[in-house]
């Protein structure tokens, strides 16, 4: 699977590799008013309703590290950053044309990353939800992808 690569999409206006939930949690709420008031590109919009988007997103990074612990994942955070592999352009407009971080997956520990199939966020309620994976099942479903 070697020239596989993942990455990370920041808006021109924040830092690359940061994540809200990282921060104690009033500076977290004091940050989405400051950036919802300040900016009004499309990767804001969600913190205009930060209470709701906050505890959504709070639980489905919950739910992330408790099933990376289950499949004996090594976290360094409870707080995930996240990335979609290879790309998309979609979400590269959709953080206004901000920067790019891309990282070969081939130098990320098995035991330090998880996977999974869509947006965490969006997939976390839905029936058809697939709980995350290692690496080593998304280069399976790869192989049994590239075989067809």
């Amino acid at each position: 699977m070697q020239g596989l690569y993942i990455v990370n999409y920041c808006n021109p206006n924040c830092t690359p590799l940061q994540s809200i939930t990282r921060l104690p949690e009033a500076e977290a709420f004091e940050l989405a008013k400051k950036l919802s008031e300040q900016y009004k590109g499309t990767a804001f919009y969600r913190f205009a309703d930060f209470v709701n988007y906050y505890l959504r997103r709070i639980r489905t990074e919950k739910w992330l590290y408790d099933w990376f612990i289950k499949l004996g994942g090594e976290p360094e955070t409870k707080h995930p950053l996240y990335f979609v592999l290879q790309g998309s352009d979609y979400l590269h407009e959709w953080f206004d044309r901000g920067e790019i971080t891309r990282i070969p997956l081939s130098i990320i520990n098995e035991k330090h990353i998880s996977f999974t199939l869509g947006d965490s966020m969006a997939k976390m309620d839905q029936p058809e939800r697939r709980n995350p994976f290692l690496k080593d099942t998304l280069f399976e479903i790869i192989s049994q992808v590239w075989r067809y």
